[in-house]
């Protein structure tokens, strides 16, 4: 029985406090195939998906082929809210976006007199009597794969 309420409390408090995160999607304008073979994707951070609330900047977004050929994609529009990536699919297969991996904010936090604090400048020194809980920087990653299948003519 302790252990159920030790278990849920720490789900209650993982979700809240991913809740306010902004996640990182990479995901298609649309899910049927295009008659140009053109793949549209946009590139965002959001509170709720697919609302974009921040672009998704300082990324070097590529494209895998199925060949295995890396590429950069054909056209990357960096706008306020959204990145938006568009690519032409010209083979058979799956292909690989990638937002590339994206260094964000660093976070130092150290613990003072029983609570936890966070410095705005991660060179500024902890305070005295103040001790250094974590100190890292984000990274963000995000990729979709995507198939092409020709499409066959109808023969008489």
């Amino acid at each position: 029985m302790r252990l159920n309420k030790l278990l849920s409390a720490v789900l209650l408090a993982t979700a809240c406090t991913t809740a306010y995160a902004h996640t990182p999607y990479l995901a298609p304008a649309t899910f049927e195939q295009s008659r140009a073979d053109r793949v549209t994707l946009d590139a965002a951070f959001a509170e709720a998906f697919f609302v974009p609330e921040a672009a998704f900047n300082n990324s070097i977004f590529t494209v895998l082929t199925p060949e295995g050929k890396t590429l950069n994609p054909d056209n990357i529009a960096k706008l306020q809210l959204r990145t938006v990536v568009e690519h032409q699919l010209t083979e058979d297969g799956t292909y690989r976006f990638s937002t590339g991996k994206r260094l964000g904010r660093v976070f130092k936090m150290y613990e003072l007199d029983g609570k936890r604090k966070a410095l705005e400048n991660p060179a500024d020194p902890v305070p005295e009597g103040g001790k250094l809980v974590s100190f890292f920087q984000s990274l963000t990653y995000r990729q979709k794969h995507t198939s092409l299948k020709v499409r066959q003519t109808k023969q008489h």
